[in-house]
């Protein structure tokens, strides 16, 4: 999924082009189903890519595909770190926040978002090939599209500004992501957002049905775990010491009630 050069790529596949086991990406990716269906997880949200969706994921994102259909098939593009950080330096702060909170979009088939939505994906592949202008034209497609995938969710925006219940779920959903490795507790989040507990927990049951902000943060927090099982060779201790559990026993317990597995269990069956 990710050039080994550090460069801007586009690509056009199905199942091959995913691994069955949680990994955080490196590289930004936007992907395009055409046709066929897979649920892809990014640690607590779950997403049915179907023909029409739309998923764009920024750099240090976890992505597993839990299931797909045969006959999936997908474009997409991917593009490095520094890429984007040099693309989104004079956009909205705003802007990349909505777009990390709300990565998600589904083109009724026929419209015109659609037909934009694949307009992207063509330019895309053009600029992938490279020329003498290629890195600026890299630079500027990224940019271009931001400030488009911006525009093309009107009414998501103005949910948004509406800071109703559906925006501070988004905004907790994205705040678990960046601290659940240091913080799991539901208070501090709560405080992050200016609400109570007890309103954080109204919020949660009102979206995520059957769970709870500490069950989320648990969910998130297996993610981030499975991932270092899979990508790295860290030691047990040296994952509990990361994510500041107290040893490398309270991990397991912690892991294997929320999971099944062994930590060491989880990483063999990953290996073989």
């Amino acid at each position: 999924m990710e050039r080994s050069d550090g460069q801007m790529a586009y690509a056009e596949g199905g199942v091959e082009m995913f691994r069955h086991w949680p990994v955080r990406i490196g590289c930004g990716v936007n992907m395009l189903c055409v046709h066929g269906r897979a649920d892809v997880s990014t640690g607590i949200e779950h997403y049915r890519l179907q023909a029409g969706a739309e998923l764009l994921l920024f750099p240090g994102a976890i992505l597993h595909l839990l299931e797909a259909g045969e006959d999936l098939a997908v474009r997409m593009f991917t593009f490095p770190d520094g890429l984007f950080h040099e693309a989104a330096i004079p956009l909205d702060a705003g802007c990349i926040r909505f777009l990390r909170d709300e990565p998600f979009f589904l083109h009724p088939a026929g419209s015109e978002s659609w037909a934009s939505a694949v307009l992207w994906m063509d330019m895309a592949r053009e600029v992938c090939r490279g020329g003498i202008y290629g890195e600026i034209a890299r630079r500027n497609f990224l940019q271009g599209f931001l400030v488009a995938m911006c525009r093309s969710m009107p009414q998501k925006t103005a949910s948004a500004e509406s800071f109703g219940r559906e925006y501070i779920f988004h905004r907790f959903l994205s705040l678990v992501r960046q601290h659940c490795t240091e913080r799991r507790d539901t208070a501090f989040y709560a405080g992050e957002l200016c609400i109570s507990q007890r309103y954080l927990r109204v919020v949660t049951a009102g979206l995520a049905p059957h769970k709870t902000p500490k069950q989320l943060i648990d969910e998130q927090l297996v993610a981030e775990i499975k991932a270092l099982l899979y990508t790295s060779d860290l030691s047990v201790t040296q994952i509990a010491d990361r994510f500041g559990f107290p040893d490398q026993s309270y991990l397991s317990r912690f892991f294997k009630r929320k999971t099944g597995f062994s930590p060491y269990d989880y990483r063999m069956r990953c290996r073989r």
